[in-house]
């Protein structure tokens, strides 16, 4: 190992090329090579070459099934997360690394949970915006020597905003990323408890136009977002809530 004397390991005549399983993982090993003349009395060295070693190949990138929006604040947040566990059968998984970004962009993801628990398949994240904000995760499995594997295909919440339009509501959306969504259902509600479903969209259209709203009175609603096949998946959205008024005044007489 780097840092200890250095010890002969295998002594070869004929062979170019030598394994070495005698190893662990986070320690750093040195080898070099000497070559040695048949009377044993002179010998050259080669430089060395230090290694951490590491399970070959990586972990495969894990399904990551949905990111679902449990609790709706600017601040206290909160969104479920649950994934495919990796196969008992592949002996050299760890745990699971989950990262998070809210542009979704390369570079901006910051790890956010490291779960060394691999039988575990869900995750909530707390105490985030999920009002006014973007939230899209990754994940990636890492294996007894502590490096992570592939990276899971990108997931992105729902995103849900509601604006006044003259005595009517009009609910917009991004739409969902990280599964083939089948439909958008929009939810409303009348007191922010008991939600009833009021329309439903294909997966190209994230916008509706509720015109069933009276002056003054406040209504709430939510999306899901269906999964077109799968696991029939459903992820929602933030909760938005809006007080109806007519925005044309009357015609004066």
């Amino acid at each position: 190992a780097a840092g200890g004397p250095p010890a002969l390991v295998k002594t070869l005549t004929t062979d170019s090329a030598w394994t070495d399983s005698n190893v662990v993982y986070n320690l750093t090993y040195c080898y070099a090579i000497r070559a040695v003349d048949k009377s044993g009395l002179y010998y050259s060295l080669s430089d060395s070459q230090c290694i951490n070693p590491n399970v070959y190949p990586l972990q495969p990138a894990p399904e990551l099934e949905v990111a679902s929006v449990t609790g709706t604040s600017v601040s206290t947040g909160s969104i479920v997360l649950r994934w495919k566990v990796i196969p008992l059968s592949d002996t050299m998984t760890r745990g699971y690394r989950i990262y998070h970004s809210t542009s979704g962009l390369a570079g901006s993801f910051a790890l956010i949970k490291d779960i060394p628990n691999r039988s575990i398949n869900t995750f909530i994240h707390k105490i985030i915006n999920t009002y006014s904000s973007n939230n899209y995760y990754i994940m990636v499995a890492y294996d007894i020597c502590n490096y992570n594997g592939d990276s899971s295909v990108m997931h992105e919440s729902v995103d849900v905003s509601v604006t006044n339009n003259n005595l009517s509501e009009v609910i917009n959306c991004n739409r969902y990323v990280g599964f083939k969504v089948k439909e958008y259902q929009v939810l409303k509600s009348h007191n922010g408890i008991n939600y009833f479903q009021i329309a439903t969209s294909d997966s190209l259209t994230t916008s509706y136009t509720d015109t069933l709203v009276s002056c003054h009175n406040m209504y709430w609603y939510k999306v899901k977002a269906i999964e077109q096949n799968g696991n029939n998946e459903i992820a929602f959205g933030n909760t938005d809530s809006i007080i109806a008024y007519d925005t044309i005044p009357p015609v004066p007489i």
